[in-house]
């Protein structure tokens, strides 16, 4: 069967009551009545085609079974966000089960309590609930339609905000009541929100029940908004036609912000946004767990991890860590689990920390705990020693050391300087210092001063490897005279030979000398001899750079002089007389035959001469031959030999050795 569809101007409700009215939305077409679904409401949406004021909702409808036990009918608008039915209502009507008839389908309209002012295009949904009777014994059927289906809708049963609703395969039989000629004359004017005020807090076992602001003139809805952690909400959850939102959904621990915008045909009016926080419990008593209290560790070691007890209803823990303070006040981490790896090196010292912990509730604060870190003991370390740097540790007043220095000593806290006159393991303490130098802050007497480095900490100490020391002197005189121990050398003596050893004269205690070989008077012969100084800087020795002949010259004159370190000197020339030495006859030759047939011929030297070998077959004057080079001898070894191999082409029989003097 399908119903005609028709618009009329004025209607008389069931009740009497006349309304200017007209049809929007009109779905009449049906040819079969169903049941609602029992699991929840059920429902249509639709969309409007004019802006107009909503009345009410126009439905199809016949009694099945006993008509008396049927139910009564209240019909609710809702908001459609995004093919999503919002829960709360915009406005609801009620129909009587009176008003139907057994099983003869009738149209029947239901007025809502306040009328809504719609929008061109604007979707919406109705619901229904059978509030009273019905069951087995009587129920009301609705028209519906699985034909020419309503386009801009969709009949659904059950719904929840955020889910999208199941649909039905057919659609209902309805029509939208209207009056056109009720419209807005002018915008919604200015308002603000009143209840919950602006930033207030709830706990979360009494939130607030309800949104409540300033009418707006001129509106003739509100939509509301309200989303968690969103300074700008966009989160639709109702349309009303009051200032006033019944909330209708639990409220998580957090902030809450919430804004309302008035609305009709000709504009809008967004109030400012409000906010309001919903807070758990303030955390609960807890312990901590590790760093025990009062543990010791010894770098590089230090605490790994850090880790105390869960508070209950706690969302972060703070984490302060100070040294030397037993009320730490340095926040170092904030975690949202029970413990925390410090990601830092921590230094000697004894170490305080607590923990709190927070959520939008409160806080609450741990005992504060305590370890410590111990050094190990100062490692090995050098003296540098002083400076301006002398020479052998010798200072000569006014000049004296204005710093001494040490190399760092690893784990060191500080250094303490021990400086005494005259005792070589001294135990003055003159300073304490944290660097590696100390500066000489008063005037030094003459002497030996020592001095020596202790390393510190508090764990142990450790002494410099060495107590050093330098020598202060008053004044310098030059040194008085210079002395040899032997002034002759025999002759035919070896080159480089030594003569005597030279030392010197000083009152000066511990100067220290330098000699040389010098012009001036009695320098003839200074060229052939050369000094070589002592590692110990007090003496010399005198050494000859050729051999000397007693026969040739009997003496020789050289000048000396000896330098201290600090400036003064004196010279003084010296006689080096040649001793006269028995030396064997140059005629005596020997001539030793050896074992591979060669001879080694063998004959006295003296120094100042040359000597060459020559072979004869004959020992004709014109028959000597010379054989290799000459030899000058050069050693102590008063005698000179010739090697000559065995070879068949060498025939010489006669052998002699001629000598010739050296210029």
């Amino acid at each position: 069967m399908r119903l005609s569809t028709f618009i009329t101007l004025i209607l008389l409700t069931a009740f009497g009551t006349l309304h200017a009215e007209s049809l929007d939305v009109i779905q009449q077409a049906y040819n079969a009545t169903a049941d609602l679904h029992s699991n929840g409401r059920s429902g249509q949406s639709f969309t409007s085609t004019q802006t107009a004021s909503l009345k009410g909702i126009r439905l199809y409808l016949e009694g099945a079974g006993s008509v008396d036990s049927g139910s009564d009918i209240v019909v609710s608008l809702h908001p459609v966000i995004s093919g999503v039915i919002l829960s709360t209502p915009i406005t609801t009507g009620a129909l009587s089960r009176s008003l139907i008839e057994h099983d003869v389908v009738k149209a029947l309209n239901v007025y809502f309590d306040q009328p809504y002012e719609q929008a061109a295009g604007e979707t919406l949904a109705f619901t229904i609930q059978e509030t009273s009777g019905g069951g087995s014994n009587g129920w009301n059927n609705y028209a519906m339609t699985t034909y020419d289906s309503y386009a801009n809708g969709f009949q659904f049963y059950s719904y929840s905000d955020g889910t999208p609703v199941p649909l039905s395969s057919r659609d209902m039989a309805f029509a939208t009541i209207i009056d056109p000629a009720t419209t807005s004359t002018a915008v919604p004017e200015a308002f603000s929100i009143s209840s919950p005020i602006d930033g207030s807090e709830f706990p979360n076992t009494t939130p607030p029940s309800s949104l409540i602001w300033g009418d707006s003139a001129n509106a003739r809805k509100y939509d509301v908004y309200l989303e968690k952690d969103a300074p700008d909400p966009s989160r639709k959850v109702a349309t009303v036609l009051q200032n006033e939102w019944s909330i209708n959904q639990e409220l998580a621990d957090g902030i809450w912000y919430w804004k309302v915008t008035a609305r009709n045909s000709l504009g809008a009016y967004t109030c400012i946004t409000g906010s309001f926080t919903v807070t758990p419990p303030a955390p609960k008593n807890f312990i901590l767990y590790t760093p025990t209290y009062n543990n010791e560790y010894l770098l590089p070691a230090q605490p790994r991890e850090f880790q105390w007890q869960r508070s209950t209803n706690a969302t972060s823990y703070e984490i302060y860590l100070e040294r030397g303070d037993s009320t730490p006040d340095t926040l170092v981490a904030t975690r949202t689990n029970n413990w925390w790896s410090p990601d830092i090196a921590l230094s000697e010292g004894t170490w305080y920390w607590k923990i709190v912990a927070r959520n939008l509730g409160g806080s609450y604060s741990s005992s504060t705990w305590k370890f410590t870190i111990h050094l190990p003991a100062p490692g090995f370390f050098r003296t540098l020693g002083p400076s301006p740097i002398a020479d052998k540790s010798m200072y000569k007043l006014p000049n004296q050391p204005l710093k001494i220095s040490w190399e760092t000593s690893i784990y060191a806290s500080s250094y303490e300087v021990y400086f005494e006159k005259g005792n070589s393991t001294p135990t003055n303490k003159v300073a304490t210092v944290t660097g590696t130098t100390w500066t000489v802050d008063t005037p030094l007497e003459p002497g030996q001063w020592y001095w020596k480095i202790v390393a510190k900490n508090s764990t142990g100490e450790r002494a410099s490897q060495y107590t050093e020391s330098f020598h202060i002197l008053a004044e310098n005189i030059a040194p008085s005279d210079i002395q040899l121990e032997s002034t002759s050398i025999d002759e035919n003596n070896f080159l480089s030979d030594f003569v005597t050893r030279i030392t010197t004269e000083d009152v000066n205690q511990d100067d220290e000398f330098t000699y040389s070989l010098v012009s001036g008077n009695g320098d003839h012969d200074n060229e052939v001899f050369y000094l070589v100084q002592s590692s110990y800087g007090s003496d010399a020795r005198l050494q000859t750079r050729s051999r000397f002949n007693y026969e040739a010259k009997q003496s020789y004159a050289i000048r000396l002089r000896s330098s201290d370190q600090w400036g003064g000197w004196i010279e003084k020339s010296f006689e080096i007389s040649v001793n006269d030495v028995d030396e064997p006859p140059f005629e005596q030759i020997r001539i030793q035959r050896q074992p591979n047939n060669s001879l080694r011929i063998e004959f006295d030297t003296e120094a100042g001469y040359s000597y060459q070998l020559q072979t004869s077959e004959t020992m004709r004057p014109d028959d000597w031959h010379d054989y290799d080079s000459p030899r000058e001898p050069d050693s102590q070894i008063l005698w000179e030999y010739f090697y000559i191999p065995f070879r068949t082409d060498v025939k010489a029989t006669f052998f002699r050795v001629e000598r010739t003097e050296l210029p």
